[in-house]
């Protein structure tokens, strides 16, 4: 959980008695170095793994854990699973890689993302720019509005530009949710219009994480339902 580990990191280096047992951490070790004093960065990482688990594949740690690596399935299907279990995602590596310090081809970390439909309630933008960010929301357990978060990202240029002929058509002046946010520069709109977001996870009382668009829904009657923070559903 990243807003859980963010409690962990850098400020708390002396962490109470109290936060470490509300949120304990785990290292994860996915390569080595080193083995007694021996470099062996210069070997295929396959083979460096084989030394990792022999390090460590025995040791009953409760804070030190070699993650489960997996070279007979495809990685598409590992980040299937790891979304279903909300991981942040996975990290694939080239099994006859050295080892490199800093970025390289050789490893890809690939985040898992979710998806959902949320109901535009209002807009960032200008006629000549198109929109900048949407404001997105969804209906809770008793039928109120509330406010996701903000998305900026995922739009092509055209994509702005239709967005704000369509949306400036439908400004209000009352802002249709009751968490809103004062901010001068949002346009806020009827909520009609649902569209599809991307996201990493959703945060209470933060909104929707590494938002990106990808669409407006087919029908813009639908209203979606979402009993936060859990994942929306259609709602008649």
């Amino acid at each position: 959980s990243f807003t859980r580990l963010q409690s962990r990191w850098p400020q708390n280096r002396r962490p109470s008695l109290a936060l470490l047992q509300e949120v304990p951490v785990r290292l994860f070790v996915f390569d080595v170095m080193a083995v007694d004093d021996h470099d062996v960065t210069g070997m295929p990482y396959w083979r460096r793994r084989e030394l990792l688990e022999e390090l460590l594949g025995d040791v009953a740690s409760p804070t030190v854990v070699v993650p489960p690596a997996f070279t007979d399935v495809s990685p598409a299907a590992v980040l299937e699973v790891a979304a279903e279990h909300q991981y942040e995602g996975i990290l694939c590596k080239k099994l006859t890689s050295t080892y490199r310090p800093g970025r390289s081809s050789a490893w890809t970390k690939v985040p898992a993302r979710m998806s959902s439909e949320v109901v535009i309630v209002g807009f960032y933008g200008s006629r000549s720019r198109g929109v900048g960010a949407v404001l997105v929301a969804a209906y809770d357990s008793t039928g109120d509005l509330r406010l996701l978060g903000r998305v900026g990202s995922g739009f092509a240029s055209k994509t702005r530009r239709e967005l704000y002929a369509l949306l400036s058509d439908h400004r209000v002046d009352a802002a249709p949710i009751r968490d809103a946010v004062e901010d001068r520069y949002i346009q806020w709109v009827a909520p009609a219009f649902v569209a599809e977001v991307a996201y990493r996870e959703y945060i209470p009382g933060q909104g929707l994480r590494h938002a990106s668009w990808k669409g407006l829904r087919p029908t813009l009657e639908q209203t979606v339902a979402w009993d936060l923070p859990h994942k929306v559903q259609p709602r008649p």
